[in-house]
């Protein structure tokens, strides 16, 4: 089965879905717009006949080759809206016979978009960026639109690729540049099977790829410079904490395969054996993944329940939702409904049956970053009382999009449609009728209320709201600032240089006097702690400064220091994520991604709250009965 990117985009056909394509008979890869004729005259010494004979003239000539240009430019729309791409002759006459008035003047916009970009290219008193100038206008316009609607430049459209794809020709490994100066490229990931298994680890900073230094690269070089065709090798030298000399790799490039389910796990007790399976993304494989997932959890072993993780899953294909959420609803259910005026009415139903065996526990997490594709399998899993979602709203986006792949390895990406839950909510939470800066999210009162199979309540244009709400721990000014100092990342280069091999199978973690070996670091390094009062207090400085108050420097400069004393007692009431933050950081230089993540979930007070609903029979059930035998109220539970 294939569909589109999520907010994704398809067409059923006898069972199957089948992408749009280019329509027939445009070229791909076509001739460079058309340069329109510069002005002959000034255009204040022009009389209205003259300046309209000009116009006209230079629309004519403009027009010569205008298939080829409005073949690139339309051609996303055309297909959508059944616009025919009509020649044009060679004297530029537009056949408005065959053309209706629709269609007419959006040819008549577009030719006027060529001749304004070509007169500012040739007359503008400054040399101007041609795609600076061109994007700028293009994203401008489809701003007026919606939110996701947009134009992907060559950059953006490999990454565009890459998201929906799943895959790319590369060594496997996650780069980002170091924090503590901005110009170092750190390894922060490495893929297990391809650069991890090579003995690339995080942490690594790289010094040359085929012997060409990376000093003064930016992100982008490097990460061009890296991949490269499969079975081309590439050459990378990095410096690993703890290390005296530079290490060297060489490296066969493969067709990497970015994983959907990174990690699966029993989790919780021995007699309360709970499944748990992460799904990060919405690539191609998805749906295969989560089956191989739930394959694996029943081959070792009867599990009692299972965690369902979407957290931080901000979607990808439509059919990998479909697929995903296949292994868990009965045969012939409604996954999602998608409506769209060149799409109609098009429903997704299953043909199959669910690997995932019926009446098994199943709570699936949700946050704010889970959307798009995420928010179709919590739809549908919520919808059809399949199981319970724990955690906090949804993002929202309710709308199905098209990559229109275009000329010059650009695409656009544009809204044609939005789906629909099984209950028929749409959970679109912004309203965008003014466009995207003028978008705004749904008021309550403009919620409408639907019904799940068993009755219970749900809403639409507001996200998927949990059954069981539990808030994350909010990040304070502490966590957030020795983030922003690298003081984790420093830490665990020291703690790498003294356990060069790992912590050891016998680490018991982030114990008392590990913490407060931390806690002396981050102050005799003076690491810079920053609250979020900072800034407001050196504008508030600035202002009494300029207004002449020049005698309260010395007591804001006091405030700023109260603040940060403040700070420090952070360490003593956010002692258990700050743990968790530098465990993190410590087990990433040494373990695969498959385990750290694991090791992560010791102090996810989401995960704790999970466990302990699927070993309370009476209040999961509670939560899924007909509102008659339940409240509909989330309940609401308390940062733990």
């Amino acid at each position: 089965m294939r569909l589109g990117p999520v907010g994704g985009f398809a067409v059923r056909t006898r069972g199957k879905v089948a992408l749009y394509d280019r329509p027939r008979g445009v070229r791909k890869g076509a001739a460079a717009i058309p340069r329109a004729c510069a002005p002959t005259e000034d255009a204040q010494g022009e009389s209205p006949a003259t300046a309209v004979t000009s116009w006209q003239e230079r629309v004519k000539g403009a027009a010569k080759g205008f298939a080829v240009f409005s073949a690139g430019m339309l051609v996303g729309v055309g297909l959508l809206v059944g616009i025919s791409l009509v020649e044009i002759s060679s004297d530029g006459a537009l056949g408005d016979s065959a053309i209706d008035a629709h269609q007419a003047e959006l040819r008549q916009k577009m030719q006027l978009f060529d001749l304004i970009l070509s007169d500012i290219d040739t007359a503008y008193v400054d040399p101007i960026n041609p795609e600076k100038l061109f994007e700028t206008g293009v994203n401008a316009m489809l701003g007026s639109l919606d939110p996701y609607t947009q134009f992907e430049n060559v950059s953006e459209n490999q990454e565009l690729q890459l998201r929906t794809s799943g895959r790319y020709g590369g060594i496997g490994l996650g780069i980002g540049v170091d924090v503590r100066n901005g110009s170092d490229i750190l390894v922060m990931s490495a893929f297990e099977g391809y650069a991890y298994d090579a003995g690339l680890r995080p942490g690594d900073r790289l010094i040359s790829i085929n012997d060409t230094l990376v000093n003064g690269a930016n992100l982008q070089q490097t990460t061009e410079r890296l991949r490269g065709a499969p079975g081309s090798t590439v050459r990378v030298q990095v410096q690993r904490p703890g290390v005296p000399e530079p290490l060297a790799f060489q490296l066969e490039r493969k067709r990497v395969m970015l994983r959907d389910v990174p990690t699966t796990a029993y989790i919780g007790s021995e007699t309360n054996r709970v499944g748990y399976i992460r799904l990060q993304s919405f690539a191609r494989n998805a749906g295969l993944e989560v089956r191989s997932a739930l394959q694996a959890l029943k081959a070792g072993g009867k599990f009692n329940a299972l965690v369902l993780d979407l957290r931080g899953n901000p979607g990808g294909l439509l059919d990998g939702a479909v697929e995903v959420a296949e292994q868990f609803v009965p045969k012939g259910s409604t996954i999602v409904t998608t409506r769209g005026r060149a799409l109609g009415d098009q429903a997704y139903v299953t043909s199959r049956d669910p690997i995932f065996p019926q009446g098994t526990p199943l709570v699936v997490l949700v946050d704010g970053n889970s959307a798009s594709a995420s928010e179709i399998v919590a739809g549908a899993l919520q919808d059809l009382d399949i199981g319970v979602v724990v955690g906090s709203r949804t993002y929202g986006k309710g709308l199905i999009q098209n990559i229109q792949t275009l000329p010059y390895s650009t695409s656009l990406r544009f809204t044609v449609g939005r789906y629909y839950t099984p209950s028929g909510r749409c959970i679109q939470a912004l309203n965008y009728k003014d466009g995207a800066a003028g978008a705004k999210k749904y008021a309550d009162g403009e919620r409408k209320e639907f019904r799940t199979r068993n009755g219970r309540v749900v809403r639409d244009a507001g996200g998927i709201e949990p059954d069981l709400i539990v808030e994350a721990p909010k990040v304070s000014d502490l966590e957030a600032s020795l983030f922003k100092q690298g003081a984790f990342l420093s830490f665990a280069d020291k703690f790498a240089e003294k356990h060069p091999n790992g912590p050891g199978p016998n680490w018991a973690g982030v114990d008392d006097a590990l913490y407060n070996e931390f806690k002396q670091f981050v102050l005799q390094n003076k690491t810079k702690l920053e609250s979020r009062f900072d800034e407001t207090l050196a504008e508030l400085t600035r202002n009494l400064s300029e207004a002449g108050y020049t005698n309260t420097s010395e007591e804001m400069e006091t405030l700023r220091n109260l603040t940060h004393k403040d700070m420090m007692a952070y360490f003593a009431s956010e002692r258990r994520l700050i743990s968790r933050d530098l465990q993190h950081h410590i087990l990433m230089r040494f373990e695969p991604e498959s385990q750290w993540l694991l090791d992560d979930l010791k102090y996810d007070n989401q995960v704790a709250e999970a466990l302990r609903l699927l070993s309370d029979g009476d209040q999961y059930a509670a939560l899924l009965r007909a509102p008659d035998a339940a409240s509909n109220v989330a309940l609401n539970v308390t940062q733990l």
